[in-house]
């Protein structure tokens, strides 16, 4: 397995990181690729990635909630700066994107700080991690900016319809679904739409300490949860959860560059 998306940098793990990392490691989980938010997670993000070479990964981003209003353009530029010198440090650009859930102040920001972001992996050949939430009509106009081969990465924690679904895995080939936690949660409508996305457009991710599965939801989560949606992802495309496993690291290998 691969976690294609986890925060298992922050104080939520300051006392059990090891076993967690162990735990990860038990339960197959080769890779964990770790996205900054904003420009203070980044040396958490390092220190990790310093710590377990071998199965952490890390992308540096400014994610569009931790865009404040009065020195967005200072953080930006700050953002930017970091990924420019690390290039040769991470494998990607994350986690950026758009976010309405709380309200639209920040969002002229928020456009000028994702297509920025999008536009220098683009330049510098790597790939996205991005949150989009609640913002699909803000997201359509600033990818129609790019050509298909263009983008690459994820949309992490998949929110969207199944319109957006095939719209977004139409306009950009490299572009794959990050899948988590939601899949499982009873009152979900992700299976639904995952049954209609083709197994080698899905990647799966904890988002952790967020969005526990079930049996475990509620509770902080962690990278060997992932065995849960494998399980559910078992179900949904009726094949096992070893073919799963294969896929999905086949999947995150290819658009991550991971080996």
């Amino acid at each position: 397995m691969i976690d294609t998306h986890t925060h298992i940098y922050g104080a939520e793990f300051s006392q059990d990181i090891d076993l967690v990392v162990r735990r990860a490691i038990e339960t197959n989980c080769k890779n964990i690729i770790l996205p900054a938010t904003n420009e203070g997670s980044i040396d958490a993000v390092e220190a990790l990635c310093e710590k377990y070479p071998d199965i952490c990964k890390a992308m540096y981003g400014l994610h569009p909630t931790d865009i404040e209003a009065e020195r967005w353009e200072e953080q930006l530029e700050a953002i930017i700066s970091r990924i420019q010198m690390s290039q040769d440090r991470i494998i990607g650009v994350g986690e950026i994107g758009l976010d309405l859930h709380y309200g639209n102040e920040t969002i002229q920001a928020q456009r000028v700080a994702f297509e920025k972001q999008l536009v220098l992996a683009r330049d510098l050949g790597k790939p996205v991690s991005m949150h989009i939430r609640d913002a699909y009509d803000e997201f359509w106009p600033i990818m129609s900016q790019f050509g298909k081969d263009e983008v690459c990465g994820s949309l992490h924690c998949f929110s969207g319809t199944i319109e957006d679904a095939e719209r977004a895995l139409s306009m950009f080939p490299h572009l794959v679904l990050g899948v988590g936690g939601t899949l499982t949660y009873k009152k979900s409508t992700l299976p639904d739409i995952i049954k209609h996305v083709p197994i080698n457009r899905v990647v799966i991710e904890t988002d952790a300490p967020y969005l526990a599965p079930v049996p475990l939801r509620g509770k902080r989560n962690e990278p060997s949860y992932l065995t849960h949606v494998v399980d559910m992802l078992s179900d949904i495309y009726e094949i096992s959860r070893e073919e799963i496993e294969r896929i999905t690291d086949e999947n995150a290998c290819r658009v991550f560059s991971l080996k």
